[in-house]
This record gives structure tokens, C-alpha cells and sequence, in this order.
């Protein structure tokens, strides 16, 4: 059996070596504040109605940043206990890099994980078949680049497992009292709901162990101690023990509060045959991280239990019961996979205590077997397919997030632009083109794994402000480098012939919507002389800021409230480039124009407003921006907006008219090189109800 403990060594270390090749562009990078500060500032966290979403492991990331450079952790991402930021902060400082972080405390699980084993089953190639197993479990693979707290908390939870099942006569108060600090260390890693389950299972074991009240209290005060340890640079900024105990009530009333219901039986589902219900949408989906070992090892778990029982093994009784407690309360709780990153490393020890007694032939097979699960599930984590970058850079395209994009261009692309460039050059011609929204469709394909090069074929489709849409093809090569899908990307990639010397330019013949009219001829809903309100994000004033958009969302009478019109400036654009908010339906009186003319940052230019005088007779209707979708403003021109509603519905084809002018690329002394648009001008008709 030695060969085989050096071979399963040799694995081990040949499969780390393979998770830093495979996430070499992620673990040789330098962070970058600029990105990561604009990402969050930009995010859902601070603009609720973001579409530009931060997932946790870039909250960690940024957040510890912050926190290793004095930030007061309480006011960022509170209700998440500092202690797990502190260390990817940690990492920050120390590397460079917050994923070395994910790297480190992920193979901490694995050292753990073995001096556990080698605690309880006094096996060494045991030891080493379940570190093996774990290392290759598709979701502890997963974790290896990430910023994420689980991995964190798995390790005080694992130190905490050992610290106890090496308690003895002997040491009636380190053990215990260092087995505390774990607990409550582990308790500042996520919300401690498991830590009271913990708690009793620990007093527990220890009573029964040493039958005494002392160790008890030696693994209480440890617990306290190791769970307030994180919060001393928090108290060195002169906070008060009472303030503290405020930030405790408020994280309890967060998760309170959260308005997420449990997904009961989720967490067993998971286990057994992969299938686990989404929190929000409430489906029941394939795990994205799921091997077919996680049947065997959770029936092997109940099967120890059992066992457990009837050899009244304290040590193994506590191992069980943690684990099964664990997973009881995983079903009644909102659940997400990831949190089996904590229970994994127990279930294939205790699996690993079942199949004990048997040959080591077949301890031998089961294990290899059970290292084939693992390491299939995981090939396609160390080796993704291209579809993962393709559906996050079609979104950064439609959403215009061109800094997102950013990073997934090629090296030898991105040392052409940086990407405050790549990004103004990018926004700069959207803006010349009145470009409002995008839509993108990307052509099915089945992408292959181990191909260097592939193709997508984009049909992007450009919606602009008073021109109408026009479409394009194109097909995007992507290349593997360094591990990760990127594309050499070129700006006749986004628009035939566009080059950064080339530039759009838009001219307009300004259309009108027919008037509808009553049988008298009075007009009931018609266009009317307005104006186009324009906001340029960098010359507001801040303190004049929440008056000027309480006093535009009073403009558009509600129809923009102030917190969408918010959105639209600074939620993706350029600071210095004039924003378009909206058309007034009514012509702007005197004081209206006054007042807009005191907020800084506030411009207009003529334009048509529609106005609807309503009826007492029949039903006038409304008109809706029929081309793109406007959350957080009102672009009003009778090319883009129809009928939506009563007459204005009935009579469309009749009431409709079209913008003239075109959209044209001009090359560096201004001479035309392309029209992407040419449209005549064609005014709607009056029309009698």
C-alpha cells in the first residue's frame, strides 16, 4: 500500500499544479482598485437598479481591499462578518492578488481535511484517498480562483473538528479553549446560523469527554474571544463594545428582513441525484457542480451515523452528528451549492469510516472509482468552453459595459488601449450615433473544449434615438490564452469599418406625429414644441443633486421617478458627455426654464413633445417607445414611439412619422466612408377620431 500513498501524493501534487496552470491568468494578475471601484460604485450595491451586477466573490474582493486599508467594516457589506475579507485583503496586500487567497485557504481544506482522517482513522492511505477525493470534487475545484467566504469558514470549521477529537484528560483547557476560538473564528467567517447547532454538539462532546464544567467554560470563552478577535481594528477606531452590539442586532434584523424563503429539501435533493431549487425563481435545476460521488459518500454518511450509534464512538458520534445536523439544516434554509464546500471535506470521511472495515483491494477500487467521478465533473472546470466568456461578453456588449468587456480582449489587444480609453472610444461613438440600446443575438454553437480558436456569429442589432435601428453581422473569433476565452478584438468587430481615426456622425430632419383630432377640429393629442432635456453627469452640483431630481421627476409629472432618472446618469456613462433624459409632454413655461437653468449640469435643445389633452367622449390612449425598451427615460420621437393604447392605437398606421437625415462614418478629414442609415423624412397626418 506505500506505493500507492506516494502515487496518491504524486496525484495531489500534480493536480494542484494543474488548477494553478489552468487559472494561470487569474492567479498571475494584478488587482486593479481602479476597476474594482468602479465596478462596485457602478453595481447593485450602490445603484439599485443596476443591470451591471457584482457577484459576491468581487464584493469580497473590493470589499477587502477596503478593509485592509482602514475602511470601517462595518459600513461595507456589514452584515457579512469581516473576518474572511480581512484575509483576501490580506491577500491584496501580501500578492497583489485576492485570488491567491481562494488558492491558499482552498488547499488549507485539504491539509485539514488529512490531519483530520489521519485523527480519526489512524489510516494514512485513508487520509490521502479522502484528501484526493476532496482536492478533485468538481465544487472544491471550483473554489480554488475565487474570493468566496465558504472556503474560509470550511477551514475553522475543520480546525475546530480537530482541535476537539484531539481533546483528552490532559488538556482540559487548551484543547478546549483553542477548539472555542475556531468555533467563533468560524463564526466570523458568514451569518452563524450553524454556530448554536455547533455549540451544543461541541459542550457536548466535551462533557462527555472530560466530565467536568470547567473545559465547557474554557471552550465558551474561547468562542467569545475568537469571535470578537475580528472586530479589533473596528474598536480601534473607537467604537464602543455597545456600538458593536448594535451591529450584531442589525446583521440578525439583515437576514431577518431578507425576504428569502427556505428551499426545503433542497440541500438532500443535491446531495443524491443533483438537482437543487433556485432561491428566486423557485425551479428545480441541475447542479452546475455535482459529482456522481456525492450519492455514495451522503448514503455512506447515514450509513455511519448508524454505526455510530451502536458503537457509542464519541468521537465518531460527533463527527456524524455534525454532519447530518448540517445538512437538516441546509433543507430548511435558503440554500445555495456552495455552502457544501463546508460539509463535503466530513462526508467523505465519514464514507471513507464506512468502507474501513473492508479489503484494501476494494477500499483501493471504491476510492479510484470514486476519484473518476470527481476528476470527470471536473474536467470541465479546469477546461471551460468558450460559452461562458461568449454570454458574458454578449451581455457587456448589449449593455454597453465596455469595461467589463475590457478584460476579456486578448493581452496583446489591451496593450493598445487601456481601458479608460478602450471604453471613452466605444461610448464616445454610441454617443455620435444617438445609440440608445442594443440587441444582441448570438448564433447557437457547440463549442468545443480543446480547440484553441472558435468563432461567434453576433446579428447585433443598433437602436438609435430618432433614426430607428439598423443591424449587423459579425463573427468574432475567440482564443484560449493563458486559460481563460478571450477575443482579439478589433472596432470593425462592433461596426463594419470602424476604426479609432473614424467617427459616426448623425444628422437629423425632425419629423412629426399627426394630430388627432376632434370633430370640430380641435386637437386632442398632438405634437407640440418642447424641448430635450440634457444632464452632464460631472457638472452637478452634489448638494443641489436630490432637489434637481425630485424637481425633473415634477417635470415629467412621475412618469421618470427621480431614482430611474438617477440610473440613467450615473449608472453607464460618460461624465462629461450630456445625458438625454427626456421630452416634457408641455412646451416649458418661463419659471420652469429658469429653474432648470440653476441646476448645474443642465442643458436643453428643441424638440416635439407629445401632448394628450384628454377627452370626456372616448378613450385618447397613450404612445410607448414601440423600438426599445425605456426604464429610466423618455426619448420622445414619432419614429420611435406608436401607439400604445385607444385612438392613438387605432389610429397609428395614419397618425405615424419618421425622422429623415442619416447616420453616416467619417474618416479623419471628415470624408464619408460608410452610410449605416439613410432615411426620408415623412411627417404623420391629422386625423379626426
Amino acid at each position: 500500500m506505500r506505493w500507492i500513498s506516494r502515487g496518491l501524493i504524486g496525484f495531489l501534487l500534480i493536480y494542484l499544479a494543474l488548477v494553478v496552470y489552468t487559472n494561470r491568468a487569474i492567479f498571475f494578475s494584478s488587482f486593479d482598485s481602479t476597476y474594482w471601484k468602479d465596478k462596485f460604485e457602478h453595481s447593485q450595491w450602490v445603484l439599485p437598479l443596476s443591470v451591471r451586477t457584482i457577484g459576491d466573490d468581487g464584493l469580497y474582493l473590493w470589499v477587502g481591499y477596503r478593509l485592509i486599508h482602514g475602511a470601517d467594516p462595518t459600513l461595507i457589506n456589514a452584515e457579512a462578518p469581516p473576518l474572511g475579507k480581512y484575509l483576501i485583503g490580506s491577500s491584496i496586500q501580501l500578492f497583489d492578488n485576492g485570488y491567491v487567497y481562494g488558492f491558499l485557504s482552498t488547499s488549507l481544506i485539504l491539509i485539514l481535511s488529512f490531519a483530520l482522517s489521519q485523527a480519526l482513522l489512524r489510516n494514512r492511505f485513508l487520509a490521502l484517498g479522502i484528501t484526493a477525493l476532496i482536492a478533485t470534487d468538481p465544487l472544491i475545484t471550483s473554489q480554488f480562483p475565487l474570493t468566496m467566504l465558504d472556503s474560509i469558514q470550511a477551514v475553522f470549521f475543520l480546525l475546530f473538528l480537530w482541535m476537539l477529537v484531539r481533546t483528552g484528560k490532559r488538556n482540559a483547557r487548551l484543547l478546549p479553549l483553542l477548539a472555542g476560538v475556531t468555533l467563533g473564528l468560524f463564526s466570523e467567517t458568514k451569518f452563524p446560523i450553524l454556530t448554536p447547532f455547533f455549540t451544543l454538539l461541541g459542550t457536548a462532546y466535551i462533557w462527555m469527554t472530560y466530565r467536568s464544567v470547567l473545559p465547557i467554560i474554557w471552550f465558551g470563552c474561547g468562542i467569545a474571544a475568537g469571535y470578537i478577535l475580528p472586530y479589533v481594528p473596528y474598536f480601534l477606531m473607537g467604537h464602543s463594545l455597545l456600538d458593536w452590539l448594535r451591529v450584531q442586532k442589525w446583521i440578525i434584523s439583515f437576514y431577518r428582513h431578507a425576504r428569502l424563503t427556505p428551499t426545503w429539501g433542497s440541500a438532500l435533493a443535491n446531495l443524491l441525484v443533483g438537482k437543487s431549487q433556485n432561491i428566486f425563481s423557485r425551479e428545480w435545476t441541475t447542479a452546475s457542480h455535482w459529482s456522481l460521488a456525492w450519492t455514495g459518500i451522503t448514503l455512506a454518511s447515514i450509513l455511519g451515523g448508524i454505526r455510530s450509534l451502536k458503537s457509542k464512538n464519541i468521537r465518531w458520534m460527533l463527527v456524524t452528528s455534525i454532519a447530518l445536523t448540517t445538512i437538516v439544516i441546509y433543507d430548511v434554509v435558503p440554500f445555495w451549492t456552495r455552502y457544501f464546500v463546508l460539509l463535503l471535506p466530513l462526508l467523505y470521511l465519514i464514507a471513507a469510516s464506512v468502507i474501513a472495515p473492508l479489503s484494501k483491494k476494494l477500499q483501493v477500487s471504491i476510492i479510484a472509482l470514486f476519484l473518476c467521478c470527481n476528476v470527470t465533473a471536473s474536467i470541465p472546470i479546469l477546461f471551460p468552453t468558450p460559452e461562458a466568456t461568449v454570454n458574458q461578453i454578449a451581455y457587456n456588449w448589449e449593455h454597453m459595459f465596455f469595461q467589463d468587456m475590457y478584460k476579456d480582449i486578448t493581452k496583446n489587444r489591451q496593450t493598445r488601449w487601456d481601458s479608460i480609453d478602450f471604453r471613452t472610444f466605444a461610448m464616445t461613438t454610441f454617443a455620435d450615433a444617438q445609440i440608445e440600446s442594443i440587441g444582441m443575438r448570438v448564433t447557437p454553437t457547440t463549442w468545443q473544449r480543446f480547440v484553441p480558436r472558435q468563432m461567434m456569429h453576433v446579428a447585433v442589432t443598433y437602436y438609435t434615438r430618432n433614426l430607428g435601428p439598423f443591424t449587423e453581422e459579425h463573427d468574432i473569433p475567440l482564443v484560449e490564452e493563458d486559460g481563460r476565452w478571450r477575443v482579439p478584438w478589433d472596432w470593425s468587430m462592433m461596426i463594419h469599418d470602424l476604426t479609432v481615426n473614424r467617427r459616426l456622425r448623425t444628422t437629423i430632419e425632425p419629423a412629426r406625429r399627426g394630430g388627432l383630432l376632434a370633430s370640430d377640429g380641435a386637437a386632442i393629442a398632438e405634437d407640440v414644441p418642447s424641448d430635450m432635456i440634457w444632464v452632464t453627469q460631472k457638472a452637478i452640483n452634489p448638494r443641489q443633486e436630490a432637489i434637481m431630481l425630485k424637481y425633473l421627476e415634477g417635470i415629467f409629472d412621475g412618469k421618470i421617478a427621480a431614482v430611474y432618472i438617477h440610473q440613467r446618469i450615473y449608472g453607464n456613462a460618460l461624465t462629461t458627455i450630456p445625458i438625454a433624459i427626456g421630452v416634457p409632454p408641455l412646451p416649458l413655461t418661463p419659471m420652469q426654464r429658469k429653474t432648470l437653468a440653476a441646476f448645474p449640469g443642465i442643458t436643453l435643445t428643441p424638440a416635439l413633445g407629445r401632448f394628450n389633452h384628454g377627452s370626456a367622449i372616448f378613450d385618447v390612449g397613450g404612445v410607448i417607445n414601440t423600438q426599445f425598451t425605456e426604464c429610466c427615460s423618455r426619448l420622445y420621437t414619432t419614429t420611435t414611439y406608436g401607439g400604445q393604447s385607444g385612438a392613438e392605437l387605432e389610429k397609428n398606421s395614419i397618425l405615424k412619422g419618421i425622422n429623415g437625415g442619416a447616420l453616416v462614418m467619417t474618416d479623419e478629414k471628415g470624408n464619408i466612408v460608410r452610410t449605416l442609415l439613410e432615411v426620408n423624412k415623412k411627417d404623420g397626418q391629422d386625423t379626426v377620431r
